[in-house]
């Protein structure tokens, strides 16, 4: 503390706060390029309390903590109201890094009125924050897919935004870690403002809820990094990659180690499902070197009762699970978390578990099916699904869980009137304040979950979410996997189409999170689909009693290299394609480099897809220039020994004859 200034620094970062007229930041600079971002006039926070607006200058400055962690410190903001708003204390929450130009913040709000209090259009972080000047300053929104212009509003596709000046090449990133619809990141809207934090009222997906007397309301974290780079590409991939990858608390990285290599029974049985068949699939796969094996749906009697299917599965599920084990892979298994039958014995016990449209009936939230209706997690449903998901997940041994469907929002239904409860449930009472009820209580789920079974690799869907090929932070903060979405063309069309989505969201989400299908085992193409899933996550369908000998050595030998090579370089937590790889196409080349630049080694990935041209040439990034690299194939052929100089320069020539094919390389750094 200077005098009526708190000053946050690092290597990267000053951040000063003044106490003298409220609680605002006065000053944002960058020490690698000297410039101040803010000004004075930044009010830090707003929000609605009972309908009127508060900020960090409606509070008075009370006191402030440090804590050291060991790569970071968090400092704390202690704010006590003023006259209008008596006996409520804000706590701000800024964590600064040893090793990053970012600040992390959250607010929590503690209710002392005696009254209950209604919280509403909430912005964690509220900036003047400009990269050096406003002319030729764009935005790089949609998960840094889609170029625009100022002012900007950001929705549920933008956990990361950014505000990019070309002709100074300076960034500021912009994280919001906001859950699933609710996120709301603006830029500029009003003057040269920058907002995170979730929906207005009035609009789609609002914030709302109503804080009980001696409770507290915590914020999700909101974050901001600089950056000076001269390619916006390098913005997301360098300072934001790093900061997700080590500090933002991606579960699946928290990890020891996770599978790579999933199969999922849907496509081509979808629920035309059995025992016999599942203990056949798993016969087959053992020989592939798949890990999971994902039950999909079909296996139940009732959707929502979740007994094993008499039928089907006469045995039970645990017997099922039990072969699967048997036969060294990890089973998994699919549940739709809150979208349930209308027929299910469950429903028909607790209809007042069900969300409700406007008009007070029950309502399917997914989709427009009449014999489905969507059951709030704010119910005593929580506790029921809760209990079936346990029992399954113990007694079964399930490394896995795949959880579906729509729970308050839909990816398929476009009027935002047909999403929400209508009703009153445990934590909220109208339609505004069920969306961050039922997304907290979501995540409370996950992290049960977690909590009882560490193993376990929980899966939370984009149906689930809320909308189509939605992922963002809360989710991985919560949940491991997102599946993503679904690509049934046939190769080579399927293949490409899912680098398509990974290359569109994996700037600003880490690749390695995010599940895709449904691509074939037993397609002609089959080693250009796994290959091209590589880059990504090896996730398959199909039927693999269709693979002879051959194929099921070459999936064993593929997959148990790339096993070798995340134990190695642990690549699948990197993924870089700066502006050397475009979007991939069905007539072109692409690729993507996941390289552990601490451990200088990795996995490169080439790919023609129907070019003319059989032969490209890349540069190579992330190297040391004095240091050489062996870069070597599968088979443990030695493609080449170069400089890190003619590499970073130069590049590689990569000749592909197939017009459909791959080349994967292992690079590593050598004395």
């Amino acid at each position: 503390m200077d005098g009526d200034r708190i000053v946050m620094r690092n290597s990267f970062i000053v951040r000063e706060f003044s106490v003298a007229d409220g609680f605002h930041t006065v000053s944002f600079r960058s020490v690698v390029s000297g410039i101040e971002y803010s000004s004075p006039v930044s009010v830090e926070f707003s929000m609605d309390v009972d309908g009127a607006r508060y900020d960090g200058r409606s509070f008075g400055f009370s006191g402030y903590e440090v804590t050291d962690f060991m790569d970071c410190k968090m400092l704390e903001v202690i704010l006590d109201g003023n006259e209008e708003i008596e006996d409520i204390v804000v706590r701000l929450r800024y964590w600064i890094y040893d090793d990053s130009p970012a600040v992390r913040k959250q607010i929590e709000l503690t209710n002392k009125t005696g009254r209950i209090l209604k919280l509403e259009n909430l912005d964690v972080e509220s900036l003047y924050l400009v990269p050096e000047e406003m002319y030729m300053t764009n935005i790089y929104a949609n998960y840094g897919t889609n170029i625009t212009r100022i002012p900007y509003v950001g929705d549920c596709y933008d956990p990361a935004v950014l505000v990019y000046n070309e002709i100074h090449k300076e960034g500021i990133l912009l994280g919001n870690e906001a859950p699933g619809v609710l996120k709301r990141t603006s830029c500029y809207e009003k003057d040269c403002i920058v907002n995170i934090g979730m929906g207005r009222s009035g609009e789609d997906y609002p914030f709302r809820t109503y804080l009980e007397d001696g409770k507290s309301f915590v914020s999700p974290c909101a974050f901001i990094i600089f950056s000076s780079r001269d390619k916006w590409q390098d913005c997301f991939e360098l300072e934001l990659g790093d900061f997700v990858r080590e500090h933002l608390g991606i579960s699946l990285f928290e990890r020891n180690s996770y599978p790579l290599f999933f199969y999922c029974t849907w496509i081509p049985f979808m629920t035309n499902i059995s025992d016999s068949l599942v203990m056949s699939l798993a016969d087959h796969l053992s020989q592939t070197g798949a890990d999971v094996l994902i039950i999909d749906d079909g296996w139940y009697d009732c959707l929502g009762d979740y007994n094993n299917h008499p039928e089907k599965f006469p045995g039970g599920m645990q017997a099922v699970c039990r072969y699967i084990r048997s036969k060294g892979l990890i089973p998994g298994m699919w549940f739709s978390l809150s979208t349930i039958s209308r027929d299910s014995e469950v429903f028909r016990d607790h209809p007042e578990w069900a969300v409700t449209a406007e008009d007070g009936i029950p309502a399917n939230l997914h989709n427009s099916d009449s014999t489905k209706v969507t059951m709030s997690l704010c119910s005593g449903w929580y506790d029921y699904i809760l209990g079936k998901l346990r029992h399954y997940i113990r007694t079964c041994r399930l490394g896995y869980v795949k959880l579906d469907f729509a729970m308050a929002a839909s990816a398929y239904r476009t009027d935002a009137a047909d999403s929400g409860d209508y009703s009153a449930k445990n934590g909220y009472i109208d339609r505004e304040s069920s969306f961050w009820s039922l997304y907290q209580a979501a995540i409370y789920l996950f992290d049960a979950l977690k909590s009882e079974f560490p193993d376990l690799i929980v899966d939370c869907t984009f149906e689930l979410w809320g909308k189509y090929h939605l992922v963002d932070y809360a989710l991985l903060q919560h949940a491991d996997v997102d599946w993503l979405t679904n690509y049934e063309f046939p190769a080579p069309e399927g293949p490409v189409s899912i680098r398509q989505i990974n290359h569109d969201r994996s700037r600003v989400v880490p690749v390695q999170t995010m599940m895709v299908g449904n691509q074939l085992i037993d397609s002609d193409l089959y080693q250009f689909t796994f290959l091209s899933l590589a880059s990504g996550v090896q996730l398959m369908c199909g039927d693999p009693r269709n693979l002879d000998r051959g194929q099921k050595k070459w999936l064993m030998d593929i997959s148990g290299w790339l096993e070798r090579m995340d134990e190695k370089y642990s690549y699948t937590e990197y993924a870089y394609r700066s502006d050397i790889f475009g979007r991939p196409t069905v007539s072109g080349w692409d690729g993507c480099y996941r390289f552990n630049p601490d451990k200088q080694g990795g996995v490169l990935f080439f790919y023609r897809s129907g070019s003319l041209t059989d032969t490209e040439v890349y540069p190579l990034i992330l190297l040391e220039k004095e240091a050489r690299y062996r870069l070597s194939a599968p088979d443990g052929s030695v493609f080449g020994v170069f400089s890190g100089a003619d590499l970073l320069t130069s590049g590689i020539e990569i000749h592909i004859e197939e017009k459909f094919g791959a080349v994967l390389l292992e690079i590593e750094k050598v004395d």
